[in-house]
């Protein structure tokens, strides 16, 4: 009697550790990132302007020297060949991040050894802010703002917050657009003299889902023939993902 009985505790605390497994699991599930992040992803960005096209890809993954798993990402300007860049998600952020830790900045040395740029919020709420790169004493800084939608090239997309990156209080220079489940979706910029410039999606391959349909490769026209390539591709990356180099 007391093995039946022990039998039957021992089958009922099983039960309740896979309920309580099944429970967790949808809850998380249900969880939507405004940030989702894995090897295979695509998203094709178009200048507005000119048809223009960005392709960033998600293609594999490394480790940085700290022995912390990253992903590596591409960014295609057109026709041009493709530059590397390393991504990971950490602490609620979409961050990216250098491979190699940093030597030449004491600034971020001992608090952001690999100059880590947090480019989105995860789970945002309206209002929150942060540093662009903690450790940087001239750092920009986000805010976040809920969207009813975005217009994208393969319609509108719902559960969209929007995050602002701005120089000082005053002064906003890019807007970027993330949707829930989907990551970003586009961005504006804006030049010197408060001209708007709009990026928008057009193609997203994320999560083994599939929207919109992917543009012809075509070149940026006008910045590249006063920039040199590199300055051409800090360009382009600062004024839609809000990545920068040492000092914007």
């Amino acid at each position: 009697m007391k093995k039946l009985v022990y039998s039957s505790y021992l089958f009922l605390a099983l039960l309740l550790l896979i309920q309580c497994k099944s429970t967790t699991t949808a809850e998380s599930s249900s969880e939507l990132s405004f940030t989702p992040l894995s090897v295979g992803d695509i998203t094709q960005i178009i200048f507005t302007s000119d048809s223009s096209t960005t392709l960033f890809s998600m293609i594999g993954t490394t480790k940085r020297k700290d022995g912390k798993e990253i992903i590596i990402g591409t960014f295609k300007y057109g026709t041009q060949e493709p530059d590397t860049f390393y991504y990971l998600l950490s602490d609620g952020y979409f961050i990216t991040s250098r491979i190699d830790s940093v030597t030449y900045d004491s600034s971020v040395v001992n608090v952001n050894p690999f100059r880590e740029q947090r480019l989105a919020k995860s789970y945002p709420e309206s209002g929150d802010s942060w540093l662009h790169t903690i450790g940087d004493p001239d750092s920009i800084y986000w805010i976040a703002e809920k969207q009813d939608t975005f217009s994208s090239y393969f319609g509108n997309i719902n559960d969209v917050f929007k995050f602002t990156l701005y120089e000082n209080m005053y002064s906003p220079f890019l807007n970027t657009y993330y949707a829930k489940n989907m990551g970003w979706i586009g961005s504006t910029s804006f030049g010197y003299d408060s001209t708007e410039f709009m990026f928008k999606c057009s193609y997203k391959k994320i999560l083994g889902k599939v929207y919109g349909e992917l543009w012809p490769e075509k070149d940026i026209s006008g910045f590249k023939t006063i920039l040199n390539k590199n300055q051409y591709h800090e360009f382009i990356q600062t004024n839609i993902l809000g990545v920068t180099s040492k000092r914007f």
